[in-house]
């Protein structure tokens, strides 16, 4: 597989959070989902298929009708009734559906919201999904990494490429450091997990560098400190 070719990163061109606003979602195939980008995870064919499909039963779709617009975004499990994404995607929520992996939907609340990061958790009831194993390490440059989401609010897809670099902000408005990865990234990819060859969660997907397609994410440490000092707020509403 050809890798995507690297570009500089130029803060005044990461303008596209990776969020959506469309008019309806596609039930969720669960034979569907991009089981073959393989070779930069640096695994045999099996070992990167169990990782890659192992991360998409834990990423979920997110829909949210808000106050003015109806969004979609991706997320992930991080117990069994918890899900993390991005604050851009929830927005001021008045309703809120999940829909898993095997095409299963859930009505779910925002618990909260961080604002001083591009995050926010979901509380759902009855998932019954694998949960995310968080990594305690940060990302390394040059290391292979997959991007799970559900672009569009469509079906999963799983991109792969590498760790570019960590920035220090501020993008988008956010003064938290950002992981930068050459996986594609696309709108409504926002709030699901970068993972490493292992399948740990290294980092939360929010937004796009340009056209090109680019990816950033918040690292994981981010959003651990902010879990462990209780930085989330419940969100405004409307």
């Amino acid at each position: 597989m050809t890798r995507r070719r690297r570009l500089p990163l130029l803060l005044a061109a990461v303008s596209l959070a990776a969020g959506a606003c469309v008019p309806a979602a596609p039930p969720i195939d669960p034979d569907a989902g991009a089981l073959d980008a393989l070779e930069p995870l640096d695994l045999d064919e099996l070992q990167a298929a169990a990782v890659l499909r192992a991360a998409r039963e834990l990423t979920v779709r997110i829909r949210v009708l808000g106050c003015e617009q109806l969004g979609t975004g991706s997320g992930f499990v991080l117990d069994d009734e918890l899900i993390v994404t991005n604050r851009h995607v929830v927005g001021e929520p008045r309703d809120v559906e999940i829909s898993t992996w095997d095409g299963r939907t859930f009505d779910a609340r925002v618990d909260g919201i961080a604002r001083d990061a591009d995050l926010a958790v979901i509380r759902v009831v009855g998932l019954d999904l694998p949960v995310a194993t968080v990594r305690d390490t940060p990302a390394v440059i040059g290391e292979p990494v997959a991007v799970i989401g559900y672009p569009g609010g469509g079906g999963s897809t799983i991109t792969t490429g590498v760790v570019l670099g960590r920035t220090d902000g501020p993008i988008l408005g956010e003064q938290v450091p950002a992981i930068r990865v050459d996986a594609q990234v696309l709108p409504g990819n926002s709030g699901g997990p970068l993972i490493d060859a292992e399948g740990q969660v290294i980092g939360v997907i929010f937004a796009l560098t340009g056209p090109d397609g680019d990816g950033l994410a918040v690292p994981v440490d981010v959003l651990v400190d902010r879990l462990e000092r209780q930085g989330f707020t419940p969100p405004s509403g409307c």
